[in-house]
């Protein structure tokens, strides 16, 4: 091996570890809250962000998937979002506030190029439509809205 691929497998070494610890290290100090509902736990496309409507004519849609145990994790395509989340119902059925739904400050990206551009375009979409406390509504059947400071919208994925 030459220097230059020594360097860039310790680099990528060095930043799994870096995610793993901070992962764990958040975990412990993370406030408690109720889990999800069973109609946010699954597999949901993403079909828009802000006002770019995602196509997957050439490439697939994006994909989050969240866990029941307050895990997320989405792809585009190529390289993969993880981290935890959190979601926060409203305090008063009766209020018309919407749920609310915060991912990780620092979800954990994979380094891989992407050898499509709609497939970068998507991901970089994606993630920052995911660094930002969003409410959740339901905009109709199997579908979620998502606002903050990007929009999103989620169709239920059928498994």
């Amino acid at each position: 091996m030459n220097k230059f691929q020594i360097f860039f497998f310790c680099g990528i070494a060095l930043l799994t570890t870096a995610c793993a610890v901070q992962s764990s290290s958040e975990s412990k100090t993370a406030p408690t809250v109720s889990a999800a509902p069973d109609s946010i736990i699954g597999s949901w496309t993403v079909r828009q962000i802000d006002s770019v409507a995602l196509s997957d004519s050439t490439v697939p849609f994006p994909v989050i998937a969240f866990h029941d145990d307050a895990r997320v994790v989405a792809n585009a395509g190529c390289n993969t979002l993880s981290g935890e989340y959190t979601y926060t119902a409203p305090t008063n059925a009766e209020e018309a506030a919407p749920a609310s739904l915060t991912f990780s400050d620092k979800l954990c990206q994979t380094l891989m190029l992407c050898p499509d551009e709609e497939i970068t375009r998507n991901e970089q979409l994606l993630a920052l439509a995911m660094d930002s406390v969003l409410t959740v509504t339901s905009c109709g059947s199997d579908s979620l809205c998502l606002q903050g400071k990007h929009y999103m919208l989620l169709v239920k994925s059928h498994e």
